[in-house]
């Protein structure tokens, strides 16, 4: 599981000697241009439900929130690329449901992992509980 930190620093006060030239609009400009925005390396992730009969569940909906992601984050999402490899990927899942987590880097490279999910869990908790690969039969 990532976790992704985000640091915020806030600038209480910036020394910046007074010059009579330079109007507050442009000190603050001068200023804000002492800042420079942290970049973390991470991946979308987008983790859904396959079945034999059905594919991926709810597709469409994860296809959405992906390309808002990658749009908000400034990621490069190649749909088509993403088509393919889940379509290599389901090709060799057995005829059970599974789990899958499709990852997409800021540059567009695109791995999918699965897991087959365990037959006592019930698709309310399979997230939780066979992803993680605990027992989920006793409850």
């Amino acid at each position: 599981m990532c976790k992704i930190k985000i640091m915020i620093k806030i600038m209480i006060m910036i020394y910046w000697p007074q010059q009579t030239t330079v109007g507050e609009y442009g000190e603050s400009e001068a200023k804000a241009k002492t800042l420079k925005p942290v970049m973390r390396m991470f991946d979308l992730l987008e983790t859904f439900l396959w079945t034999p009969r059905g594919g991926f569940a709810l597709w469409d909906a994860h296809r959405v929130r992906l390309a808002r992601s990658g749009a908000f984050f400034g990621f490069t999402i190649d749909f088509s690329k993403i088509r393919e490899v889940l379509a290599h990927v389901a090709a060799g899942l057995p005829p059970q449901a599974c789990r899958g987590r499709l990852l997409v880097s800021r540059q567009g490279a695109v791995r999918c992992e699965s897991v087959v999910l365990d037959a006592g869990c019930s698709r309310a908790r399979s997230a939780l509980c066979c992803w993680s690969g605990a027992n989920c039969a006793n409850g």
